[in-house]
């Protein structure tokens, strides 16, 4: 396992714990890496009513100026903070993130 995988792991496992302790839970989507630009399209198709999409692969530099604010930074330590800065609401639960395999 490569530095980057197991460090994206960790931070999923960590993730986990601190999901654990909250009521409400963000949504969180898991696809194979050669399907990220199709499922990132469709969620800004058919799920427009959702407040807060995130996307956490590759680096903010990628894309467009519109995704690169809609994406997390490569490290694990931005998906954490993401997830501890939304409030423990119903709310929380239409944020989705989405990241790859």
């Amino acid at each position: 396992m490569k530095l980057d995988e197991m460090k994206r792991t960790a931070a999923l496992d960590t993730l986990a714990e601190q999901l654990a302790k909250r009521q409400y839970k963000p949504t969180l989507i898991i696809c194979p890496s050669n399907a990220t630009i199709v499922w990132k399209d469709e969620l800004k198709r058919y799920f427009t009513w959702l407040p807060e999409r995130k996307y956490w692969y590759g680096t903010v530099s990628d894309g467009s100026y519109a995704e690169r604010v809609s994406t997390l930074g490569g490290h694990p330590d931005d998906v954490l903070r993401w997830v501890a800065g939304l409030p423990d609401t119903p709310a929380a639960s239409s944020a989705c993130l989405m990241t790859s395999y």
